[in-house]
């Protein structure tokens, strides 16, 4: 340097004052800014060995579940229900006797907690609990017989008594439910038993059924047919030499049969089949009417057809005689056919195949993992596009800073963050659970990681251009490190404070998420501290003593300089003075002279405006509601597979997914862990018993079944009702009557139980079982009835009583836990707030009828799926506003701790306030519910609203100290001036960084990703926007003048005076 004529410097001792700062912050400086590569290396290394050790033992869990409060009175209800119903417990009083009598099956049941898949809920829900799925229900043809038949006739499997083992075999399959079929639901037509829509159904079957690998997976038929294949391409497709795919159950497939409809287009050319068709149309009309008033579907309505599982939920007589919902099930083998399925849907064979003009056409698979791969391999593709955010924040920080160096050490910055976050999160809080939210945070973290960025390079230039040509890093640094580390350390705060917020909402992904992202956002900001300060301090030593290419280092520099040069050139040559620069970076003189005017020369018309339209934004935000169904759609509503599960939930005449189903229990007491389990979905509750429930006293037997009736005929008068303990009324009632027939040498049902051990087991006296004997017997009924095949041993009443510990004869078994089921009046996809007013009924109801009840009763409480759902919303809304409001408030300190004035805190509130406002109006506008997508986009906006207004208001503060410093006082001009001129480009800058990285959202599959690409990038220019044309004009005309507003000076001074 010396060499090259640079003036040297003699650096302090790392103990002695630096410009204003002593102590430690001189240290801190002087370790940056003279041993940068030690801070890099030093700070890369502890962050690499804490994302390793974070991935390496935090036994993380990525999951898409657990969508639902924990925590909440309602959700601890919920949760024991769920924990009984899926097995996932065991007692300390005892062992289950569904898991076994003995200590050891206990253990063995404990150990086999963790392994177990509580997801798989068809095969865990109880029997009371499982939809009506579509069955045969015995369509058959009126010709039943079996002899082999031309292939090229219509062809429904159908059986009778006396039909071979072949045919039987066929008919079974052709009826059994298979959670690997396809299945496909037509509407949207006018009537779909109009020939032409009929004609249409049938060639989209067809299509179906010739797509490339569909022989490979379909059952086959086991009954021979003989002569040439069909003549429609679908069914030739599936012929195999004398045998041929079983035919798809539709409506369509019903009609050809029973018809004669040899090819789809005889629906529209075969003479006489209109009158066929409209006579079957009057029959299913009437069996629907029918079937409302007794659900027992008559063998006459099945030989025409009707079947409830494929027939539109208001299908009738005339003039409801229009099919506008109908199902076609493809029957294929379990196994490997959902990767066909899944083939074809990404290839868009399956969409082609069923697209018509005549109706529209929603499928799935039965259980519906067709679409569960589908949504999972669309996050993973969508989270591929994080790179391509990556790759775009890394060419606009170039942009900005015009060094590559700058551009590598900024996205490190970034990207070590997320490993830091996990170890944190995983090691040191314990949560495993990882929600797929946390990987979205990537993008939120790469806007937040750019403006920490873009402050802290431009506070470097900043104070670089105030000192004299050659200044060394470690002037430089004493100059800007603490205000720049300052600056984004209030930003900081309240981004992390805003996520930490959201915590409030107690659903585990939210929580989770939040407390991730807050975690992100620390370490982001103590790496840009670190890591890209060093880098910067790095770069500045390298181009002042000009040992690397400028180029490489600063483009802009490197282009400045020559044109300064070609500049210097012309005046010498010319031989005229030049100019003197008044100092300053570019980018600020172009904020300070081009920028700024304007925005003073128009101050009173953009408050005026500007606050008339934030208060209309804040008006509009809270007309802001809760969603009026439970569906999360995650594929867009327009998908087809979406479509399916709104259609299928309660489209048709038998939809059950729909029901409310409100339970009744005793002898449990609502109960979840708190902290850890409230953090993870997988973690169930253990049970806790109600000591004080008892059923046995006859009383108490007589009062259950009474309340059975009772709330029957009161809540839900023709509903479906499980009442367990009615049943076991009317078999002891049974079993009673039988032994007194037998004892009295009277004719009896000898198909029951052993009479000599149900006396010993039940005695004799008939209901209500005498107290002694009470749990006993129900051990015993509930062992008939699986002893039977009634019932599985895990969906029996043997899950409800228990082998005391220490014990194991008949005598000792307890009864803990007792259930009622009833279908409430309305469906529990209703708006929340008639859930809600469903839910208080039911609430006041048991209330007061449990006050009647006998002393072992009075405990119980009442439960559903549809509350829990209900109070998710009501949670998320809560917590939504209660979030936004802490924001708010925690801004405002922020503020008022970087400041010390009321005035700048009072109006920059004022602002933050207008920008929630106006992004929350803006999608309100669009037609936004607060649903849980919903939800968790708010929680990112309240995050990223804030950090430009603070950047702005401390900006104003710092400026004003810098005159008192110099001994002068700024007007709010001045002050107002200078903030944007430094500040200026850095908030445009990280806005616009913020926003292209956000845009890539929209071309993702996943609607959740395309909601937070729009809340991002309307947070982003509603930001910026309200940040100049408000705050700025606001802080022009209406900022504080010297002490004015200053908290600290007020107190300074009446210290002075005491």
């Amino acid at each position: 340097a010396h060499a090259r004529g640079i003036p040297t410097r003699v650096y302090p001792t790392m103990g002695e004052p630096l410009g204003r700062h002593t102590g430690y912050k001189a240290t801190v400086v002087r370790v940056i800014t003279q041993r940068p590569c030690f801070s890099f290396f030093v700070t890369l290394v502890m962050a690499l060995f804490l994302g390793g050790v974070g991935f390496a033992l935090g036994a993380m869990q990525i999951d898409t579940e657990g969508w639902e409060t924990r925590g909440t009175e309602i959700a601890d209800r919920a949760m024991t229900i769920k924990t009984w119903k899926y097995g996932k417990f065991t007692l300390s009083e005892g062992v289950p006797l569904a898991f076994g009598r003995d200590e050891d099956s206990r253990r063995r049941r404990l150990l086999s907690l963790d392994d177990e898949d509580v997801n798989n809920e068809v095969s865990q829900r109880l029997a009371s609990e499982v939809s009506h799925e579509p069955g045969h229900r015995g369509r058959a043809l009126l010709d039943s017989h079996y002899t082999p038949k031309p292939c090229a006739d219509p062809y429904i499997p159908a059986c009778d008594d006396n039909c071979t083992d072949e045919a039987r075999q066929d008919a079974d399959q052709f009826g059994r439910w298979n959670g690997g079929d396809l299945v496909v639901i037509f509407s949207d037509s006018a009537d779909l038993l109009a020939k032409e829509s009929l004609k249409e159904m049938c060639h989209a079957e067809d299509r179906v059924m010739a797509m490339s690998g569909y022989s490979d997976k379909c059952i086959m038929s086991a009954v021979t047919c003989t002569g040439n294949p069909p003549s429609d391409p679908g069914l030739a497709a599936v012929h195999d030499g004398d045998r041929r795919c079983l035919p798809p159950k539709s409506i369509v497939r019903f009609l050809m049969a029973k018809y004669d409809v040899r090819t789809c287009d005889e629906f529209t050319t075969k003479s006489g089949l209109d009158a066929s068709i409209e006579a079957t149309r009057t029959k299913l009309a009437t069996c629907a009417d029918a079937f409302r008033a007794d659900q027992n579907i008559t063998a006459d309505c099945v030989a025409n057809g009707f079947n409830p599982a494929y027939i539109n939920a208001g299908f009738g007589p005339s003039p409801k005689d229009r099919l506008t919902a109908t199902m076609t099930e493809f029957k294929l083998l379990s196994g490997d056919s959902i990767d066909w399925m899944v083939e074809k849907e990404k290839g868009g064979d399956i969409e082609s195949a069923l697209s018509s003009s005549a109706f529209s056409a929603a499928y799935n698979s039965r259980d519906d993992e067709l679409k569960g791969r589908i949504v999972d391999e669309a996050l993973n593709s969508d989270m591929l596009m994080a790179t391509g955010a990556i790759l775009i924040v890394l060419v606009l920080i170039w942009v900005h800073t015009g060094s590559a160096l700058l551009t590598l050490g900024g996205m490190l910055q970034v990207l070590l963050a997320f490993p830091s976050a996990v170890f944190f999160t995983t090691m040191v809080l314990r949560i495993t659970f990882f929600p797929f939210l946390n990987f979205i945070g990537l993008f939120v973290l790469i806007g937040v990681g750019a403006d920490d960025c873009f402050v802290f390079y431009d506070k470097w230039t900043s104070a670089k251009a105030k000192l004299p040509p050659g200044a060394t890093a470690t002037e430089v640094g004493a100059n800007a490190y603490w205000e720049a580390t300052w600056a984004m350390f209030l930003t900081s705060t309240t981004t992390a404070s805003a996520f930490l917020a959201s915590t409030l909402t107690p659903i585990a992904p939210i929580r989770v998420f939040s407390v991730f992202m807050a975690t992100m956002i620390i370490f982001d900001y103590l790496y840009n501290i670190t890591v890209f300060a060093a880098c910067v301090a790095f770069q500045h030593e390298l181009m002042r003593n000009g040992s690397c290419s400028l180029f490489c280092l600063d483009f802009f520099a490197w282009y400045s300089r020559r044109k300064a040069a070609s500049i210097d050139a012309k005046y010498d040559q010319e031989g005229a003075a030049k100019p003197e620069s008044d100092g300053g970076s570019a980018p600020e003189r172009f904020c300070r002279e081009k920028m700024y005017p304007p925005l003073h020369t128009a101050r009173w018309v953009l408050i005026v405006v500007l606050l008339a339209l934030g208060g209309v934004a804040v008006h509009q935000a809270s007309k802001l509601t809760t969603p009026t169904d439970n569906d999360v759609l995650l594929l867009g509503e327009d998908h087809p597979m979406e479509q399916y599960g709104i259609i299928k939930k309660k489209g048709f005449m038998n939809s059950k997914d729909a029901v409310l189903w409100v339970s009744v229990n005793w002898g449990l007491t609502p109960y979840d862990e708190p902290v850890y389990n409230h953090l993870n979905p997988k973690k169930y509750p253990n049970l806790k018993l109600d000591t004080s429930f008892d059923a046995s006293s006859s009383e108490a037997q007589e009062w259950l079944v009474k309340f059975c009736d009772d709330t029957s005929v009161l809540k839900n008068e023709g509903k479906e009702v499980h009442c367990p303990f009615k049943e076991f009324k009317s078999w002891v009632t049974e079993q009673s009557g039988r032994y007194t027939n037998r004892a009295n040498n009277v004719p009896y049902d000898n198909n029951g139980p052993d009479l000599d051990t149900y006396a010993t087991e039940c005695d004799t006296s008939g209901f209500p079982v005498p107290a002694a004997k009470f749990d006993r017997c129900m051990a015993f009924y509930a062992r008939y009835q699986v002893d039977r095949g009634w019932i599985s041993t895990d969906k029996s009443l043997l899950r409800n009583l228990y082998q005391p510990a220490g014990t194991s004869g008949d005598d000792d078994v307890k009864l803990f836990f007792l259930r009622m089921e009833f279908a409430s009046n309305i469906s529990w996809t209703e708006p929340v707030d008639v859930l809600r007013a469903d839910f208080d009924a039911w609430e006041s109801y048991i209330t007061d009828a449990l006050a009647t009840a006998p002393a072992g009763l009075r405990s119980g409480f009442h439960s559903g799926e549809a509350w829990h759902w209900m109070d998710t919303i009501e949670q998320m809304e809560a917590g939504a506003y209660g979030a936004a409001g802490i924001t708010v408030l925690v801004s405002g300190f922020i503020i008022f701790l970087g400041t010390g004035n009321l005035a700048i805190t009072l109006y920059s509130l004022v602002v933050i306030a207008c920008i929630l406002g106006s992004v929350v109006a803006c999608v309100v506008g669009m037609g936004w519910t607060l649903g849980f997508l919903e939800g968790i986009c708010f929680t990112i906006l309240i995050g990223l609203s804030v950090d430009f207004v603070i950047h702005i208001g401390v900006a104003y503060h710092e400026v004003a100290e810098e005159f008192n410093r110099d001994g002068a006082e700024a007007t709010r001009t001045d002050c107002t001036r200078e903030a944007v001129a430094q500040l200026g480009f850095p908030i445009i800058s990280a806005a616009f960084t913020t926003l292209i990285s956000a845009i890539i959202l929209f071309f993702a599959q996943i609607t959740f990703f395309n909601k937070f690409g729009l809340i991002v990038m309307l947070s982003m220019v509603i930001a910026v926007l309200t940040t100049f044309l408000l705050y700025v004009p606001i802080l022009d005309a209406l900022g504080p003048q010297g002490h004015q507003g200053d908290v600290w000076h007020w107190i300074a001074k009446c210290r002075k005076k005491a």
